[in-house]
């Protein structure tokens, strides 16, 4: 039994199998004595004192035996579905190594396309501008198969998990009686260390990758954000700085790298869309203006994507290594063109930080993922999740990034809106490594109770409704406030029809809506004081109550009530 934690950990499916037939066998041992010891041919022949205290100490051994094998039993089989789960997500690993291969290569060729094109616009396969929207297609691919990567080590972890908990509850059935119970104990003990490291699953990838022909950060694409940190931790920062201008693809959305190589990353793929712009756009200018306008920003640029709406993240503070973390998940119509005015509430709410902690803080204001927009038909997604989804995968590796690289710091997410939702999803439905979740002018946050939410130990839930807000009206579930809020967000989203059909389907949305408001008692948050604030959209407004209580929550403090 002593090899089996190896064994299993060693991500070896027909061994873990073989091991677990071994462990089913050491059980039909066990009950062979167990059944030996019903034999009651000596009870014809011996009795009085002795006898009957040999008799109660075999029924002890028996009864004993009896937990023994069914508990061993038990845990072969578990076992057993653990090996046939492994050799599924191991089939599963073996095809994105080969779709990660494939995406290096083209990505290199799409890499030479581009400098020819460049070089000799009139000799190259392809025009500059093609050349640079193939690169794009290719780092898109790359980016998700690195979620799908992301998602498999999640499931390799759960599996992990989900068997260890089995041979937990195997060995705390046991009986200790006559030291039995306690060998079995320390046998299934040596079973009980088999879940799986994240280094394990990049292990395996990089086997089958065959690292040595990729460059020193290939293997980062497949490993956790911790993993990532531990990599980079391996180079000087000379090493790093260079590598974030070889492989700005890779790096500019790389959790777990160092913010500052991020934003060098970042800050080379703006200037490359500018340089892409073309004079014959009609809104080159501003296009430009704008982008001008985020490369002088004084902050660290940890995310650019200038497609559909765009994509952005900022980082204001050091916040690498900073003592309190806030990030920013916003709402509706939030995009790269109006990104200026969240930038504006992030230095409000790092300014009130600094001034309720003597400590270093950072605010993220962070933009990952693409929230409804208000205005048009699709206002109508904000009754579905999925966008909310969407952010919530990439909010919680971002998040665990963040942690990687300043361990021990204080971290709060606060979401806004519909951000609120996305917030709440990611906690939801994976664990969130924050120490508070903020919920402002939140429409529902994906759960009824606080209690449903997967935060860092001791971590808690905060919420807050400003009068007049109509939002926080709609997840009441039916009733008059929910058709009101339901009538006042469809006259703002689609106009007068858009107030009728909220009022006539208000019930409706409340039914369906994204569960309890977190402002609920029944919820279970704590709910803080908006006094200053009114309506949606001023929560991080200069001096208001909201703006405060956000701040001293987010430097480790307690809100007013």
């Amino acid at each position: 039994m002593s090899d089996l934690a190896t064994t299993v950990t060693s991500g070896d499916a027909n061994e873990t199998a073989a091991m677990a037939g071994r462990l089913r066998r050491c059980a039909e041992a066990v009950a062979s004595v167990r059944r030996e010891l019903r034999d009651d041919r000596a009870d014809a022949i011996w009795s009085g004192l002795a006898a009957t205290q040999f008799n109660q100490s075999r029924h002890d051994v028996w009864r004993v035996l009896g937990g023994v094998s069914e508990r061993f039993a038990r845990t072969a089989d578990a076992l057993f579905a653990h090996a046939h789960a492994l050799e599924v997500l191991q089939t599963r690993a073996r095809s994105l190594g080969s779709m990660h291969d494939q995406i290096e290569r083209e990505h290199a060729a799409a890499e030479r396309a581009l400098r020819d094109a460049r070089r000799d616009p009139a000799g190259a396969s392809l025009p500059e501008s093609h050349a640079q929207d193939d690169l794009d297609r290719i780092a898109g691919a790359g980016k998700r198969l690195k979620g799908s990567v992301e998602d498999l080590r999640d499931e390799w972890e759960q599996l992990g998990r989900a068997t260890a908990r089995r041979i937990d509850e195997a060995r705390d059935e046991l009986d200790d009686r006559d030291g039995l119970g306690g060998f079995a104990d320390a046998m299934l003990g040596s079973v009980r260390r088999l879940s799986m490291p994240g280094e394990l699953f990049a292990t395996l990838i990089g086997a089958l990758r065959g690292a040595d022909e990729r460059g020193p950060l290939a293997e980062a694409m497949f490993l956790s954000p911790a993993g990532v940190r531990a990599l980079m931790a391996k180079y000087d920062r000379d090493d790093l700085e260079r590598f974030a201008r070889a492989e700005t693809a890779l790096v500019a959305d790389l959790d777990g790298a160092p913010a500052w190589m991020r934003d060098i990353a970042n800050r080379q793929r703006i200037e490359d869309e500018i340089a892409r712009i073309r004079d014959d756009d009609p809104f080159a200018d501003i296009r430009i203006a704008r982008l001008r306008k985020l490369l002088d920003v004084e902050g660290l640029i940890l995310v650019f994507d200038p497609h559909g709406d765009g994509r952005v993240a900022v980082a204001l503070g050091p916040v690498d290594d900073a003592d309190n973390i806030a990030v920013m998940v916003p709402g509706m119509s939030t995009t790269l063109s109006s990104f200026g005015s969240m930038l504006r509430d992030a230095e409000f709410l790092q300014r009130e930080m600094d001034f309720y902690s003597t400590g270093t803080n950072a605010v993220v204001a962070w933009l990952d993922y693409d929230p409804p927009d208000v205005d048009g038909p699709d206002a109508l997604r904000a009754v579905s999740d999925d966008r909310a989804q969407e952010g919530a995968r990439t909010l919680r590796p971002f998040v665990e990034g963040l942690n990687a690289n300043a361990p021990g710091s204080n971290l709060t997410a606060v979401g806004h809106s519909y951000g609120s939702l996305t917030t709440g999803i990611a906690a939801r439905d994976g664990h969130l490594a924050a120490d508070d979740v903020v919920f402002i002018g939140s429409p529902g946050t994906g759960v009824d109770a606080a209690g449903e939410l997967h935060l860092d130990p001791g971590g808690q839930v905060w919420a807050a409704a400003a009068q007049g807000d109509p939002v926080t009206w709609l997840p009441d579930k039916g009733g008059t406030l929910t058709r009101v809020g339901a009538t006042v967000v469809g006259a703002t989203t689609l106009g007068p029809s858009g107030a009728v059909f909220g009022w006539m389907k208000g019930d409706d949305i409340g039914r369906d809506w994204h569960g309890r408001a977190p402002t609920d008692g029944d919820y279970g948050a704590n709910v803080f004081g908006t006094d200053g604030s009114r309506g949606h959209s001023q929560y991080y407004m200069e001096d208001s109550e909201s703006l405060e209580n956000i701040a001293r929550i987010a430097t480790g403090g307690e809100a007013t009530r």
